[in-house]
């Protein structure tokens, strides 16, 4: 029963929905395309005419409101907001994102995993409390060793990835 209130939550659905747009966004739309271009040879697509800078401006912008609904959907959950709160689970999704090879369907698969884990952590630490500061590890643990396998090996970084678009 808790996995039908689980599937009829309305965040799972906007979490849902978004995954949908934002796969047919870059796959199907001037815009992904252009996306694409400027991580992968910003160059090449300024010599195409593409305004590689408001490309890229776009992209960190709708990131970050994503970012910033996350933390809203965190507070809400919570109900009350604390710094910190988030508890460095920013470098886990960057983590999955890498993992994923830069793919949103992959990204999401990976960051349910490492959701798993973290939630894992927080039923054992209710199990065995003198471990309680090496089960809040976990999650964190298993994302290092899944980055040093599967990130060395399937990782396609955008070819463009941290530099400017006139260096490239």
């Amino acid at each position: 029963m808790r996995i039908f209130w689980t599937v009829v939550d309305p965040l799972f659905v906007l979490v849902g929905l978004a995954l949908a747009a934002t796969m047919i966004l870059l796959a199907r739309t001037r815009f992904g395309l252009r996306l694409r271009a400027a991580g992968e040879a910003p160059g090449a697509a300024a010599n195409a005419g593409v305004p590689v800078s408001w490309v890229r401006v776009m992209a960190v912008s709708l990131g970050g409101a994503f970012c910033g609904l996350g933390g809203a959907a965190l507070a809400f959950d919570q109900q009350q907001f604390q710094s910190g709160m988030s508890g460095g689970r920013g470098f886990i999704a960057l983590a999955a994102v890498i993992v994923a090879g830069w793919r949103p369907g992959r990204a999401v698969l990976a960051c349910i995993v490492f959701a798993f884990l973290d939630a894992l952590q927080i039923v054992l630490q209710a199990r065995a409390a003198a471990l309680h500061d090496v089960l809040q590890m976990l999650p964190f643990v298993s994302t290092m060793l899944v980055l040093a396998v599967v990130g060395r090996r399937d990782s396609r970084v955008p070819g463009g990835l941290g530099l400017h678009w006139k260096d490239a």
